[in-house]
């Protein structure tokens, strides 16, 4: 069953950081999308790059049964002021 749930949840993150990105790509052209198989390596070597942000609306984050352990959640209403390093891998979703 955890299995199954991890897969639910990576094809979710997929999804949304798919279209995240390509919005963040148009503004700045230097996005890099990655596979559900090459997050779920950086994840589960415990890649100290990697920052997971769930940005989600905060109606759909509550309701959602699905959220990635260690993800950050951001409000993205406080997107301008939040500072996070540059030269991290950081993962929208």
């Amino acid at each position: 069953m955890k299995i199954k749930v991890s897969s639910i949840t990576v094809g979710i993150l997929i999804l949304i950081l798919m279209v995240a990105s390509a919005a963040l790509a148009a503004q700045r052209g230097n996005v890099e999308l990655v596979t559900k198989e090459q997050l779920l390596k950086m994840m589960n070597e415990n890649d100290p790059e990697l920052i997971i942000l769930d940005v989600r609306k905060g109606t759909d984050w509550r309701a959602s049964q699905f959220m990635i352990k260690g993800a950050i959640r951001l409000d993205l209403n406080k997107i301008s002021t939040i500072k996070y390093p540059k030269d991290k891998k950081l993962v929208f979703y």
